[in-house]
């Protein structure tokens, strides 16, 4: 698959690691640990926002303000959370390749 997207890093990648699809959540409450907003010419932009919910789980929603788009909200799983204690919102090093190609796919699919 194409990827269209670009990642500082490779990201964190494990055979633990993985993503399950969740209803769509209200964040209120959670804190955020990471964003990140990619612009396309006459497509719109695409965003991504992962939050940290007091339990410390990490859900994560793929959003645009285009009307006709279809949100998508994940958990992921299998990750540990000292990654997201030190980064900043904008360091990616950190975020599971899984959670890129599964970003990537999203746009493709709203492009």
């Amino acid at each position: 698959m194409k990827q269209i997207v670009h990642w500082a890093s490779e990201g964190l990648s494990g055979s633990r690691i993985r993503l399950n699809m969740i209803e769509d959540f209200d964040a209120r409450g959670m804190r955020c640990v990471y964003g990140r907003r990619d612009i396309f010419p006459r497509r719109g932009s695409f965003n991504m926002t992962i939050w940290k919910d007091k339990n410390g789980r990490l859900l994560v929603r793929f959003w645009s303000r285009k009307t006709e788009t279809d949100w998508r909200s994940f958990e992921i799983i299998g990750i540990m959370q000292e990654f997201t204690k030190k980064s900043s919102l904008s360091d990616d090093k950190w975020i599971p390749q899984v959670l890129c190609k599964e970003y990537d796919k999203w746009i493709l699919s709203e492009y």
